[in-house]
């Protein structure tokens, strides 16, 4: 088993819970299936990962497991990650359960000022600019009406479907067609899950507004129906692409993408503090080897 950094799903939220300790696992099951292809890079995969947060006040550990079929390079097949935040000192350590070794390292101080400047620039450019990039989309959602408990909290059911396509440029340099549906359960419950990297809410606030601001400039977008709210506790995004530029006709790539998402644990119980710190008999190391954080000094 190898080590590498795992991605971890955060997934959106509203009625509020009080600041409890969290314990939540998800199991994401992740493919793609082509028809056909661009070329022999872009092939077939499926990947299954497990990930566990653990929350404690401003305390924070994220163990993932990742296994990709087949392996596309060495960070690939089996991985496992850990990672220890504590956010009122802004120190992290990364952990190599294999090697019993860890790294650490402090996030840089936050400069909301410089954050918010960079994203009022990038908002001034022309939207010519952007044009190559615009597509429209059209969005339905479906309130079904469905309920159930998930881990005693009421789940509601909700399906969205969106069609994308290119418009201007991308039109005819894409020739791309997307088809979205994400079928999930949303329950009542607003569990504070932290962002990796311990960002305060200002900067969040200015990430997201810079999101919406890039999606309005560069989408045209239709949406019909309610607007889900809660914790997405079990989901299946299905995509399905055509793209077909003029250029490589009759080539091209069509494939169908599909992520199932599905929280197995859902636990507002104490949690222990040795969860949060690095274990007895761990080696202090200056990088990681085999993973995104192996440095020079490990070559």
């Amino acid at each position: 088993m190898r080590f590498a950094w795992f991605g971890f799903i955060l997934l959106a939220s509203v009625s509020t819970l009080d600041a409890a300790d969290l314990r939540i696992t998800t199991v994401t099951h992740h493919s793609r299936v082509l028809d056909n292809r661009i070329d022999d890079n872009f092939q077939d995969f499926d990947v299954t990962e497990t990930s566990t947060t653990y929350v404690h006040g401003r305390m924070h550990r994220y163990v993932g497991d990742r296994n990709e079929q087949p392996p596309r390079d060495a960070l690939n097949g089996p991985v496992r990650t850990v990672v220890i935040e504590n956010c009122e000192t802004s120190t992290w350590a990364v952990l190599d359960p294999d090697r019993r070794e860890y790294v650490v390292g402090r996030y840089a101080p936050e400069n909301l000022a410089f954050a918010r400047a960079a994203s009022e620039k990038r908002g001034q450019g022309s939207r010519a600019d952007l044009e190559e990039l615009n597509m429209s989309v059209e969005t339905n959602v479906d309130d079904t009406g469905e309920t159930m408990k998930i881990f005693g909290h009421t789940a509601h059911h909700f399906i969205r479907t969106s069609h994308a396509t290119p418009w201007g440029e991308a039109a005819v340099i894409m020739g791309m067609r997307e088809e979205t549906t994400l079928d999930a359960w949303y329950i009542d419950a607003d569990p504070k899950v932290p962002r990796r990297g311990c960002q305060s809410e200002d900067l969040l606030t200015i990430e997201r507004d810079e999101l919406e601001r890039m999606t309005r400039e560069t989408r045209r977008e239709e949406l019909e129906g309610p607007t889900p709210h809660g914790f997405m506790a079990r989901s299946k995004l299905v995509t399905r692409i055509s793209q077909r530029p003029p250029t490589l006709a009759p080539a091209g790539a069509t494939y169908t993408e599909t992520i199932e998402t599905t929280v197995t644990e859902f636990s507002e119980s104490p949690l222990d503090p040795p969860l949060f710190e690095v274990p007895t008999g761990y080696k202090l190391v200056r990088c990681l080897r085999g993973g995104p954080y192996t440095g020079d000094s490990c070559r």
